[in-house]
């Protein structure tokens, strides 16, 4: 049998391809939320944030109120991830380098001083910098090599490094190198590692280490249970969250307004498991209410509505205890929650926004509230007559495509690739030069994007 080489050049991260058409959404990739401040990365790399920018922390060199619409830092296009704290923003761009701004109270910017910053400073000069994450004061990376790094306040054991004691740049946290995602609440960390295992240390008040205790901080990471099949995770204030591979959807902690979404207010030291679904995507969301998305594409929401952060056109003190969808949609992508509000991104590259706008984080302009989500759509280009001509430059190359365990990945230059699922979160992370065989046979079945992340140059193939 021969094998048929299949080449697609494409901007990153979502296409659809009808009749010799190629249609391209030119607008937005990834967006973090952080206290009343949001960024997001456009398809083509720029970095924009709007919001709240009293302390520097949108990164445009000012500090001034409320910016109602998105302004770009700088003009760089390289940007890779941001992800945004409480007053602060961390950032990685396509050569791996790290970059920070914002407050820096307790060293969280990582650049050995206590200094805000206004505009992004490059932290260090490392080039390995694989994943972020901005808790409330501390922070925490993975690098390529998979170790795991952590900076900022340490009061309750946040780092896991067995002391409290604070750090002004990245410090490495142990020697394990198989560190995979990480999340922070509030003074709480979770992370997986590469074979599936969940674990967890830091603040313990509701139980959200999910240890079996509801007091206590650990300064160590430690196991939650035994299973191997965790594949997401997300941490805020003091509840938990985790998906397995087969989609269903575990939550543990602070049970304040029904947070953890099990139709009561009990708070839980143990993981378990929110109804019998299982096909949940993506949860994210922030204090007292959460937002999820199923493999389906449907938005779903539960917690407080006070300023209409349900998103669902109503405003109520009475809380939402178990996950309501929130309209028809079937195409939406991620969400990041804000104490009071939220951001969305849908297939086709739209960002939508609803709830508290005191500072402008809606992006729409205006400083009023939104119960249901508004939307500031981009153009989409369609570019015809599309016929798989490779570009010498920038080309990869993949084949089977479709394929059920190997992918052959072929660059005309040594480079790092990452792929990646169809909500932009990195599966694996690869050096290659030539032609390199990648194992995909752990994956999911489904849509997945090889990212080159010199050239930010990605290719779609499919998971059978």
């Amino acid at each position: 049998m021969i094998m048929k080489k299949t080449l697609l050049k494409i901007s990153f991260i979502f296409v659809l391809i009808t009749n010799s058409n190629l249609v391209v959404a030119q607008c937005w990739q990834s967006i973090s939320f952080g206290n009343g401040t949001v960024a997001a990365i456009k398809q083509d790399g720029a970095l924009y944030t709007w919001g709240a920018n009293d302390i520097g922390q949108m990164g445009i060199g000012t500090i001034t109120a409320g910016m109602y619409t998105e302004t770009q830092i700088g003009n760089s296009n390289n940007w890779q991830s941001v992800s945004a704290g409480h007053y602060y923003m961390l950032a990685i761009k396509t050569d791996g380098t790290l970059w920070a701004w914002g407050a820096n109270f307790n060293g969280q910017l990582g650049d050995g001083t206590k200094i805000n910053k206004s505009s992004p400073i490059q932290i260090g000069t490392d080039t390995n910098w694989q994943i972020v994450y901005s808790g409330y004061r501390n922070a925490s990376a993975i690098k390529t090599n998979g170790t795991l790094w952590a900076w900022g306040d340490n009061t309750n054991g946040q780092f896991g490094d067995g002391t409290t004691t604070e750090k002004l740049i990245p410090t490495q946290i142990g020697i394990e190198t198989n560190w995979m995602s990480i999340s922070i609440g509030d003074n709480t960390v979770l992370a997986l590692k590469t074979n599936g295992t969940l674990w967890a240390w830091g603040y313990n008040s509701s139980g959200q280490l999910g240890n079996g205790n509801f007091w206590g901080a650990y300064y160590t990471p430690a196991q939650i249970g035994t299973d191997t099949n965790w594949q997401k995770i997300f941490s805020t204030w003091a509840s938990s969250y985790a998906i397995k591979t087969n989609g269903t959807l575990w939550s543990w902690g602070s049970n304040q307004s029904g947070i953890l979404g099990n139709g009561n207010t009990t708070n839980l030291n143990i993981p378990a498991q929110m109804g019998a679904d299982n096909n949940w995507a993506h949860v994210d969301g922030h204090y007292t209410h959460i937002t999820a998305i199923k493999t389906t594409g449907t938005l779903w929401s539960w917690g407080t509505n006070d300023y209409g952060q349900l998103g669902n056109g109503t405003t109520t003190t009475t809380p939402t205890y178990t996950p309501t969808q929130l309209g028809t949609s079937t195409n939406w992508q991620t969400t990041s929650g804000d104490i009071w509000s939220n951001q969305a991104l849908k297939t086709d590259g739209t960002r939508w926004a609803w709830g508290y706008n005191s500072s402008g984080q809606i992006g729409d302009g205006s400083s009023s509230n939104k119960n249901s989500p508004v939307t500031a759509s981009c153009p989409i280009n369609v570019i015809t007559g599309f016929n798989n001509t490779p570009n010498k430059q920038n080309s990869i190359t993949i084949y089977p495509n479709p394929t059920s365990s190997i992918l052959n990945i072929e660059v005309k230059e040594h480079t790092q690739i990452t792929i990646v699922n169809i909500l932009g979160e990195v599966m694996k992370t690869e050096t290659i030069n030539g032609l390199s065989t990648i194992d995909v046979s752990a994956l999911n079945a489904g849509i997945y994007f090889v990212r080159d992340l010199k050239t930010g140059k990605a290719v779609k193939f499919i998971k059978e």
